[in-house]
């Protein structure tokens, strides 16, 4: 809600002029999803890296495979993480005037759960491969804000070189 708030005091302001409108629909689509994806892989790895020693405990002890543990870790998560996208999304898409066709909100909802998803595996990946929390946490900047500057965000197009960092 919070996140939803400082939304609608940003982008609320209604623009004449097509360049700034667009300017400030690039940037809170742009909010949207950085919101959501930092605040799942952030999720993400703190989650795991506290069940990590009981996982590693409990798969050693042949009790359960990796794969029962994960589909039942991802589906217990599930509710959560199609809430707070929706609450974002719900509280401030119409306040900051984005496009009111139902369509278009709810390709808004679905990006934003499917970047959701990328950055709560992708925390995940980071949770496995580091054992401890700290560090994977200090990576997530370092490894997400170069794939942020070639996705399209900031520069339509790249050099042929940034194509494979693309998606």
């Amino acid at each position: 809600i919070f996140f939803a708030i400082i939304t609608i005091i940003i982008y609320e302001r209604r623009s004449t002029n097509l360049d700034n409108y667009l300017q400030n629909l690039r940037g809170v689509l742009f909010f949207f999803s950085m919101n959501i994806a930092f605040s799942a892989v952030f999720g993400s790895i703190n989650i795991f890296s506290q069940e990590r020693g009981v996982f590693i405990r409990e798969r050693l002890s042949n009790t359960y495979r990796t794969t029962p543990y994960f589909i039942g870790r991802s589906l217990t998560y599930i509710p959560l993480e199609l809430l707070l996208p929706v609450m974002l999304i719900s509280i401030s898409y119409f306040a900051v005037n984005l496009n009111p066709n139902p369509a278009s909100f709810f390709l808004t909802i679905a990006s934003c759960w499917l970047s959701m998803w990328m950055a709560s595996a992708y925390g995940f990946f980071l949770s496995t491969a580091f054992a401890d929390a700290e560090v994977a946490l200090a990576l997530v900047p370092i490894l997400i804000v170069p794939l942020m500057l070639v996705g399209g965000y900031y520069a339509p197009t790249m050099p042929d070189f940034y194509r494979i960092f693309e998606y």
